[in-house]
């Protein structure tokens, strides 16, 4: 067997828990989407009409933007991992949203049309969300090295 380095050991194991961490970070976001949703329903559609979306959606935005933030402080991941992170990110909140829009019975060419222009036009900002979801976590890391 060929030895491999301790610090080989130690980056690969700090890797592995940035990446764990992230993995729960992402949870954490989903779980504020789905309470940000619900409080839109309940309290903001009801009081603002179709503005609800937009409010909503820039609640979303203020929120994500915080615990990402706080993620890339803590965590303090190089600019390409912070990149991967925010790919991971973007995979998996892509593919829970096809796997929602499915379960709902609905066709999955709902998601990518709920990214078009046409959704921004009408307050919809989960494509703007998701530039940010994706490329957050690289931005905040790049000015931590500043």
């Amino acid at each position: 067997m060929i030895p491999v380095p301790e610090r080989a050991h130690a980056r690969t194991a700090s890797r592995r828990r940035l990446y764990a961490l992230s993995l729960g970070v992402w949870f954490g976001l989903l779980g504020i989407a789905v309470v940000n949703g619900g409080l839109r329903e309940l309290l903001l559609a009801p009081r603002l009409g179709s503005l609800a979306l937009s409010v909503s959606g820039l609640t979303a935005m203020a929120a994500f933007l915080v615990v990402i933030g706080t993620f890339v402080h803590v965590t303090r991941p190089s600019v390409p991992a912070a990149l991967r992170i925010g790919l991971l990110w973007l995979v998996l909140t892509l593919a829970a949203e096809a796997l929602l829009t499915l379960a709902a019975g609905r066709p999955t060419l709902e998601v990518l049309s709920a990214l078009g222009p046409a959704a921004i036009a009408s307050g919809n900002l989960m494509a703007p969300l998701l530039v940010i979801v994706t490329l957050a976590p690289a931005a905040f890391a790049a000015r931590q090295r500043d």
